[in-house]
């Protein structure tokens, strides 16, 4: 894997942004809620599950949910579910990841 940044949460979901593209400040993952976990060089057991050239967050979060996958990333138009967040040491700075999302360009979908 190359050395991209993906954009992933943990229990899925997001909150929207400000006007500015950035990534959302990491939070605690809480069981039953939508948290973003950061901005990583890795994706753990992700796979990517979907493009769309209108791809968000959101989106992205609803096809994980559906395939009953606990963690989601974005990358650009992609889409990737698995059961985990990539390791702590793959962490990068949140300045790292202010691509926009093509259907939504105030949400960071990494690049």
């Amino acid at each position: 894997m190359s050395l991209r940044q993906f954009t992933a949460a943990a229990i899925l979901a997001f909150a929207s942004l400000g006007r500015a593209t950035k990534e959302v400040p990491a939070g605690i993952p809480t069981l039953g809620t939508d948290t973003v976990a950061g901005c990583f060089n890795a994706l753990a057991d992700m796979t990517l599950v979907a493009t769309w050239k209108y791809n968000t967050q959101g989106w992205c979060s609803e096809q994980c949910r559906n395939k009953n996958k606990p963690v989601g990333a974005t990358y650009s138009k992609a889409c990737y579910c698995g059961t985990k967040l990539p390791n702590q040491k793959n962490l990068l700075n949140d300045s790292k990841c202010n691509e926009p999302c093509p259907g939504f360009g105030d949400q960071a979908c990494a690049f």
